[in-house]
């Protein structure tokens, strides 16, 4: 396949779990880690809704479960997103030196790079948000599902840890510390929301 094909594809298009995971071993540039980490907390959100459709209705869990719905949604936007920006970063650096000016080339690269450090900032943030629901849940939920809530702040932490990786392999390149600083300090934000998560999941698992 034409790899410029591929920048309108999104997940949406692979029909089976199969089709995704065959594609993601393949030596095609996308889907990869970035898509990989948004999937995670695709999956996350989904097993949120998941305990919430199984717990007794309540205003709270109706509110939590329409939450992780549009988290659901927007994490596979995200991924999706993660892809065609990987493929325009991909195709600038392609780009023969002496095509464009260096100063309007070397703009062009810092701004992919900041787009290709957005979707997985994003990410980082909409699993931040997950956290109070989820910790709901544990204190409220259907307590015969305590592991999928258990499971669902597994898959959150990994999706920060992921994205923070996708994050910072950009950072690497980009020469406007400025905008490093900026980068650096979302990325510190998410820290006290990865302590909660990894903490939920130690309680849920102490406890079995």
């Amino acid at each position: 396949m034409d790899h410029e094909d591929v920048a309108a594809e999104s997940l949406d298009h692979y029909i089976s779990l199969d089709g995704y995971l065959t594609r993601l071993s393949s030596n095609e540039p996308v889907p990869g880690g970035g898509a990989a980490a948004g999937v995670t907390g695709a999956q996350a959100a989904a097993l949120i809704g998941m305990v919430c459709a199984l717990s007794e209705e309540s205003q709270e869990i109706t509110t939590i479960a329409a939450v992780a719905y549009k988290a659901r949604q927007r994490f596979i936007a995200l991924a999706d997103a993660d892809m065609t920006n990987f493929l325009a970063l991909m195709r600038l650096y392609q780009t023969p030196r002496g095509s464009t000016p260096a100063d309007q080339r070397r703009q062009q690269i810092e701004a992919a790079l900041n787009d290709a450090a957005t979707p997985p900032l994003e990410m980082m943030a909409l699993s931040e948000e997950l956290v109070g629901p989820l910790q709901t849940l544990y204190a409220r939920g259907n307590s015969n599902l305590v592991t999928d809530t258990g499971i669902a702040a597994h898959m959150l932490v990994t999706t920060i840890n992921a994205s923070g990786l996708n994050v910072r392999i950009n950072l690497k390149s980009m020469k406007d510390a400025t905008n490093r600083q900026s980068i650096l300090n979302e990325l510190q934000r998410a820290e006290p929301a990865l302590a909660e998560l990894q903490s939920l999941a130690q309680a849920i698992g102490d406890n079995l």
